[in-house]
């Protein structure tokens, strides 16, 4: 669990409108977290539990009653304690191709050999337009396959998810889950699936 603290003012003591991304929201799934105080000058705490391991980009915006905003950002590490799966490989700069087969790996403690891992894919946030800040929420991860032997890694044919529909080139995180659970990890940085060759 985390708490975060946001102190803001409204010189004409209007309304406050509070509204807070997460990072970790599905897409379509619900909205941002939405407070209102009539305050002009207040502190405002939030809580909030990463249900997994990553990094994640906090968004908080205030806006006033004439329309007037401001907003800033933070990025949140989240480790859990006594983590028994770690990404390896892709962790982070790889470049796979499309359709090419690329061996996704994972290292394993505390666990017996005939546990089960769920693989996922998790889109990169994409960037706030150019000039302009703006709260988004975490696109919804991709599944590529569940319940696999958790000794030894996964032959993926890259670009393709659990029942073989493709997927866009862009950059990615790799997630390991305890198969069934939100006992996961994510790749440390991004890698990028890029366009297959002619």
């Amino acid at each position: 669990m985390g708490i975060w603290t946001v102190r803001a003012s409204d010189p004409e003591n209007g309304l406050l409108s509070y509204f807070v991304a997460w990072g970790d929201e599905v897409v379509n799934a619900g909205v941002p977290t939405i407070m209102i105080s009539n305050s002009n000058l207040q502190t405002t705490t939030f809580s909030h539990s990463y249900p997994r391991s990553g990094t994640y980009y906090a968004k908080f915006k205030v806006s006033d009653s004439s329309g007037q905003s401001a907003q800033t950002s933070i990025s949140v590490n989240v480790t859990h304690t006594g983590q028994d799966i770690t990404v390896l490989s892709p962790n982070g700069g790889e470049q796979w191709k499309a359709y090419s087969t690329e061996m996704i790996r994972w290292g394993y403690k505390n666990l017996p050999s005939t546990s089960k891992v769920d693989i996922y894919l998790q889109p990169t946030m994409p960037p706030c337009p150019a000039g302009m800040g703006c709260i988004q929420v975490m696109p919804e991860r991709i599944v590529l396959d569940k319940n696999i032997t958790i000794g030894g890694g996964y032959n993926w044919i890259v670009a393709t998810d659990i029942v073989n529909n493709p997927i866009p080139v862009g950059n990615y995180y790799i997630e390991i889950c305890q198969a069934g659970t939100d006992t996961c990890d994510l790749s440390g940085q991004p890698f990028t699936i890029t366009a297959q060759s002619l």
